[in-house]
């Protein structure tokens, strides 16, 4: 079974796929063609099972948790590994690695899945609710 965290980078990744279409859909500023449209409907489609795993895994946390089971969470685990004093030096020294650099690009790409443009040091509310 995968975890929430791959589904949600397979999503991700599928939803970069649509927002490829779109960009040339803009720049070129036509409609799709027939081959887009039947890519568009299969990659939505992808989508649409994606986002119903995620739920499903989701509740299956959720239920675990309600019942007291203790829960296998590798992002939480990851997330209390996170160093924020490294991750401070080593943007300073302009050289990210580590867990530290992996838990900030998944942030960025978890945020322009999201239609936010990230800037600067970008950490998604997960790594913070756990650090806090």
């Amino acid at each position: 079974m995968k975890t929430i965290k791959q589904l949600r980078e397979e999503r991700a990744a599928i939803k970069g796929e649509l927002d490829a279409l779109y960009n040339t859909l803009t720049v070129e500023k036509r409609n799709m063609t027939a081959e887009e449209g039947t890519k568009f409907d299969a990659t939505t489609a992808k989508i649409d099972a994606l986002d119903v795993e995620i739920r499903r895994a989701e509740k299956m946390e959720e239920i675990a948790r309600l019942a007291g089971a203790p829960i296998v969470n590798s992002e939480e685990k990851e997330a209390r590994a996170f160093s924020f004093s490294k991750l401070i030096t080593e943007v300073g020294n302009n050289k990210l690695s580590g867990l530290e650099k992996e838990m900030v690009e998944e942030s960025q790409a978890e945020a322009r899945s999201l239609g936010i443009t990230p800037s600067g040091i970008y950490l998604s509310n997960k790594v913070m609710d756990v650090k806090m």
